[in-house]
């Protein structure tokens, strides 16, 4: 039986980045045994193609998603606090190329557990995550679960999709028509010493604060008076402690209702400047009125997608390379620098917000509460916040970058 092999485009953005963790941590209640989620774990990385797929780089550099028969993810019982885990963890690199896109932990805590999911961006964006701790607690419960194929977007769509400006797609066609004449394939091993000098001296802290109940239903009522989205309205809050920040990233959904374990994130750059003179709810809405339009315009959501489309994708690889290990080359400096790996950031802030996560709490006889979810940090960003709402808790996630 021939094995699927599926070309990655917009997974190649996060291939050779060294920070893309996207954790989740979650309480099950009802007295669930850490073998019965040993169990249930393990079935769902059967039940969809991406946990049972591994990565493939080859001789051109071009990046593949391979099915394999036994699947790369693992599942483990551990007695420790998931932070100590998840220090631990981040410094040890993901083996992408054995099919390890996600480390699952289960830990037992008196009459209930706690589950902590540590995945690799290239699995999935972090909606796809949670539909996947949606397959585990079906599982758990006995529910059928539907097997889900690996859905992405492919080069010819992203191509033709985005709206990238002429100036910008004749500079990209330039860079690539050089670096086809000087091009370096990156191995495996450049990435595994990508991972190492970039951990060598860090530890993720995190910080998260949940609204709910009077609280939560008050800043509602105020994105409805002010006639703002939920999303500017926790930018403009959050700016007031990073003034300094002036191009902001906002990360978007291309899901046309798909739940498959998969990658549908995109990135809008907005270009804004927080006024100091003006109440938070003023610039609130000065942020919203450049927004929206973007989010309704679906080919301004696809000009990233459209960008890696375009890009000889060992180039990528070669900027992350000449930002975090000294790789020496001109064309890789200019990719860097648009990217933001190198001089101006190409975001300052980024809020990333998945709004309601469309899952349900009660799986039978079990329960999931106290979910935390995180985004990750890139090297094109200084800072990244993240945002949910889940079973009436709105949980906004803070997570810093910490010398040891």
């Amino acid at each position: 039986m021939k094995k699927s092999k599926i070309n990655m485009v917009v997974e190649r953005y996060f291939l050779f980045e060294p920070n893309v963790y996207m954790n989740i941590i979650f309480t099950v209640t009802g007295g669930a045994t850490p073998e019965k989620l040993v169990e249930a774990v393990r079935k769902s990385y059967t039940q969809n193609q991406t946990t049972m797929s591994k990565a493939v780089l080859d001789d051109k550099g071009e990046l593949y998603l391979e099915e394999m028969e036994e699947s790369g993810c693992h599942v483990y019982v551990d007695s420790r606090d998931w932070e100590e885990i998840q220090n631990e963890q981040e410094r040890i690199p993901f083996h992408l190329n054995e099919g390890e896109f996600l480390r699952t932990f289960i830990i037992p805590k008196g009459e209930n557990t706690d589950v902590f999911l540590m995945a690799h961006h290239m699995l999935c964006d972090g909606t796809g995550l949670f539909f996947l701790l949606e397959d585990i607690m079906n599982n758990l419960s006995g529910n059928e679960v539907t097997y889900k194929p690996t859905v992405v977007l492919k080069k010819g769509e992203a191509r033709r999709k985005g709206n990238l400006a002429f100036k910008q797609r004749f500079l990209l066609s330039l860079v690539n028509k050089k670096w086809k004449k000087e091009k370096k394939i990156f191995t495996w091993d450049d990435y595994y010493k990508i991972h190492e000098t970039y951990w060598k001296n860090k530890r993720t802290q995190v910080k998260f604060t949940v609204i709910e109940g009077e609280e939560l239903e008050n800043l509602l009522k105020e994105c409805k008076a002010l006639n703002v989205t939920v999303n500017s309205y926790l930018m403009a809050k959050i700016l007031q402690d990073y003034p300094q920040s002036h191009v902001l990233g906002i990360p978007v959904s291309l899901r046309k209702g798909q739940r498959s374990v998969s990658n549908f994130v995109s990135n809008l750059r907005v270009l804004f400047d927080y006024d100091p003179q003006k109440s938070y709810q003023e610039n609130a809405v000065a942020l919203d009125q450049i927004v929206r339009p973007m989010v309704k315009d679906e080919a301004a959501k696809y000009q990233t997608s459209q960008f890696l489309a375009i890009m000889e994708p060992t180039l990528l690889d070669a900027a992350l390379m000449y930002h975090h290990m000294g790789f020496k080359n001109e064309c890789a400096r200019i990719v860097a620098e648009i990217v933001g790996y190198y001089g101006e950031k190409y975001t300052d802030l980024g809020l990333s917000n998945m709004k309601i996560v469309d899952i349900p709490t009660q799986y039978g006889d079990y329960k999931i509460s106290n979910i935390v979810g995180f985004p990750p940090s890139l090297s094109a960003a200084d800072k990244v916040l993240g945002a949910f709402t889940f079973d009436g808790k709105m949980t906004i996630i803070d997570t810093t970058l910490e010398e040891i």
